[in-house]
């Protein structure tokens, strides 16, 4: 087989989304993708083949996975302790970064958030004042909507109103 490198990863995955992008444009629909959300603040394939921007070009959709607990203290800048404890800033930030690496982006980002604790390293449980200020940061950055990641027969539903607990 292919020699198992960075180029062959990313090239595999672009290509891929080239292709079908290309395929599902040419039918009337649009191509979207979850993408790990460490990409949207480093451009670098992270030895998963996604390098933010190469796929981009190839997307309508971009939904980054950016959940404040699978980031490390001192990868957001705005966040002065363990992302996790930052969730607005971690979305809002991690967003912000990926427009940096694509300027005039022409995907529109839906981003998925944070509706889990994660009990890794003894990381905090989430509130729903946690899950809502992941919503506000995307919200003001101008995404084109979110969706939430979780326990989907625990949705943490008073963090869809606009101050929790309304």
């Amino acid at each position: 087989g292919r020699e198992y490198t960075s180029e062959a990863r990313e090239a595999a995955i672009t290509e891929f989304m080239k292709r079908s992008h290309e395929a599902i444009n040419a039918a009337g629909g649009f191509l979207a993708a979850d993408l790990f959300g460490f990409v949207t603040i480093v451009d670098d394939e992270q030895y998963i083949g996604q390098r933010f921007s190469a796929l981009e070009p190839h997307l309508d959709f971009v939904c980054m996975m950016i959940y404040p607990s699978h980031f490390e203290t001192g990868n957001i800048a705005s966040a002065p302790g363990h992302p996790n404890d930052y969730p607005y800033e971690t979305i809002l930030e991690s967003l912000q970064r990926a427009e940096q690496i694509v300027p005039g982006s022409g995907a529109k980002f839906r981003p998925w958030l944070q509706d889990f604790s994660y009990y890794f390293n003894d990381l905090r449980d989430y509130t729903p004042a946690d899950v809502r200020a992941q919503i506000d940061a995307a919200e003001e950055f101008g995404a084109s909507g979110w969706m939430l990641w979780g326990d989907p027969f625990n949705v943490t539903v008073d963090a869809l109103n606009p101050e929790p607990g309304d």
